[in-house]
């Protein structure tokens, strides 16, 4: 649980404990954040390497996070 899922688990757990970020499943989202960081990931290595296709990863990733937040 030092590292990769459990540790991102552990961290959105902290952070609902904390009233960071809405009470949530820290498990589900756990396994959906590591695929969606994975994806653009995989994204960014098989882009053009253009700061456009970068901005684009970099946009959807903060969309996505903002939801997590229960941010618009």
């Amino acid at each position: 649980a030092q590292y990769g899922l459990g540790l991102l688990e552990q961290g959105l757990e902290a952070a609902i404990q904390a009233g960071l970020i809405p009470a949530q499943s820290a498990r589900a989202t756990a396994h959906l954040l590591l695929a969606v960081l994975g994806e653009a990931a995989m994204l960014l290595a098989r882009g053009d390497g253009s700061a456009a296709s970068k901005a684009e990863v970099r946009a959807s990733l903060k969309r996505v996070l903002a939801g997590i937040a229960g941010r618009p």
